[in-house]
């Protein structure tokens, strides 16, 4: 092995500089900094896909029922990879991901438990990583229980994650239990983003 001593390489003008050829390995050795002052593409991971909805208009649930929550305005979306209310992985997108979703409800009678479920490709159970968020005021009233969920999942292409909520009131069947959505700011919403591939 020989080594070139220089104390900088420039391509030639309006060129690319290339170190290596397709399969070669370029080696940083341990204690050796990089410094980039530049612009850096092609390092880890960009964070997608990404996608954020929240609800503007409020939905009707039934009493003590996990229903899943509709999500009608996307933030945005990397991928395409959020429909109808789901996100699905997309093919060649499988890794960790982190899923995070807040609901808030109402009733017109006094409020006891709230649960914010992840479901996972359907269903609910731990074989498909599902998860849920549990706030229970073992029946002392209160007129509100946000409840919000965040973790991480391995998923696989095609695996889909969506939203589910039951409220349990007081009031019983006959008040009207909602979940609240909002056009003047986001009171319920769903998320996720890709963290490592």
């Amino acid at each position: 092995m020989s080594k070139l001593f220089v104390d900088q390489v420039d391509p030639k003008t309006a060129t690319t500089l290339t170190l290596g050829t397709s399969g070669d390995t370029v080696s940083i050795p341990s204690g050796v900094t990089i410094a980039n002052a530049g612009t850096a593409t092609g390092f880890g991971t960009s964070n997608t896909p990404a996608f954020s909805a929240i609800k503007t208009s409020s939905q009707t649930l039934s009493h003590n029922t996990a229903t899943k929550v509709t999500f009608d305005t996307e933030l945005y979306d990397s991928d395409s990879a959020f429909s109808s209310d789901r996100f699905t992985v997309p093919s060649g997108k499988a890794g960790k991901y982190m899923i995070g979703s807040l609901a808030k409800p109402n009733a017109s009678g006094d409020l006891s438990e709230h649960i914010v479920y992840l479901y996972v490709n359907g269903a609910f159970n731990t074989a498909n990583k599902s998860v849920y968020a549990q706030f229970n005021k073992n029946n002392q009233t209160t007129y509100t229980l946000t409840t919000q969920f965040n973790l991480v999942l391995d998923l696989a292409a095609g695996d889909y994650c969506e939203v589910y909520s039951s409220i349990y009131s007081i009031g019983g069947p006959s008040g009207t239990l909602q979940i609240i959505g909002s056009t003047s700011n986001i009171q319920t919403y769903f998320y996720g983003y890709r963290i490592d591939g």
